[in-house]
């Protein structure tokens, strides 16, 4: 698994568009396909900034409203996931603004295509300095980064000091080679281990690579594959792969040996399969030592009666 596991080892962007009315047009999306589009009209600095914080509530109104839910056994518990609605869906509610395609720009204080995947396992690109604080609040403990670079100013200290897991796990752009199975196993194996949530898993962008490994994990979660590709094309938008969606579209649970039974159910369970969890062995052997003592305790007193 040599090109796996290669050991345990800024500014924010808006779009702006000019329409009638001298009227800036800013759409902001980050991690949500169908993001909110706002108007924020010229005008003084304080009348910008009352339209920026307006602005700012209803992406995240459109946040909690334009996504759908999903549940899928996890370690034996149910838990809930979401799926994106489509962007007609979500235009019924915002109106939509038509005009050239631009960018999903980055929020400040939060890496670049910043989301989450599950309770407790998020994705993004490579966090910057003015992120760390936003990361900090999440107690991750481990990174997952699939890339290797000279680390940002700062990245490795912020690490250390809040005691975060930095695992490197090199994939090439998937622009130019086939993405191996072995290193896809190598993500899922880490992953899919709850002993490392939380979790951060990133590349440069928070698009490619991120986004075939995110489309993996929705494909053993039990997304359709229309729902999963629509998910990659949200945050690669507008620099979409064509082989990153054949590469989504033609993905075979089956090849993630070892890791998922390519048996289970469509929802299939989200970790590594093991007998017994830790919860349910630690409830085992409880069991067992309080058989063990009443068995002991009804022998002495059989013996002190006769």
């Amino acid at each position: 698994m040599s090109d796996g596991k290669n050991g345990m080892n800024m500014v924010a962007r808006r779009s702006t568009r000019v329409f009638e009315n001298d009227i800036d047009v800013r759409q902001i999306e980050d991690s949500v396909p169908d993001g909110a589009i706002g108007y924020i009209r010229k005008g003084d600095e304080k009348s910008q900034e009352r339209d920026s914080t307006r602005l700012t509530e209803k992406l995240i109104h459109t946040r909690t409203s334009s996504m759908s839910s999903l549940t899928a056994p996890v370690d034996g518990e149910i838990i809930t996931t979401f799926q994106r609605v489509s962007r007609s869906d979500s235009e019924e509610v915002f109106g939509s603004v038509k005009g050239e395609v631009v960018e999903n720009p980055k929020l400040y204080g939060r890496p670049r295509n910043f989301g989450t995947i599950l309770p407790g396992i998020y994705r993004s690109g490579y966090p910057e300095s003015e992120d760390y604080e936003f990361l900090r609040d999440l107690s991750l403990r481990t990174i997952v980064t699939l890339v290797d670079k000279d680390y940002p100013e700062g990245y490795q200290t912020f690490m250390q000091s809040n005691g975060i897991n930095h695992v490197v796990i090199k994939m090439e752009g998937t622009k130019k080679v086939e993405i191996p199975q072995s290193v896809m196993n190598s993500i899922l194996e880490v992953v899919m281990d709850r002993q490392n949530h939380p979790l951060l898993l990133h590349c440069n962008q928070g698009r490619h690579r991120t986004g075939c490994a995110v489309a993996v994990i929705r494909k053993v979660l039990g997304w359709s594959v229309e729902s999963t590709v629509n998910e990659y094309t949200s945050y690669a938008h507008p620099k979409v792969r064509q082989v990153d969606v054949n590469y989504i579209r033609h993905f075979e649970i089956a090849n993630l040996v070892g890791i998922v039974d390519p048996k289970a159910t469509r929802t299939a369970s989200f970790g590594k399969p093991r007998p017994f969890s830790r919860s349910h062995k630690t409830f085992r052997f409880a069991v067992f030592t309080i058989f063990v003592f009443i068995l002991c305790t009804l022998t002495v007193l059989r013996y002190r009666i006769a």
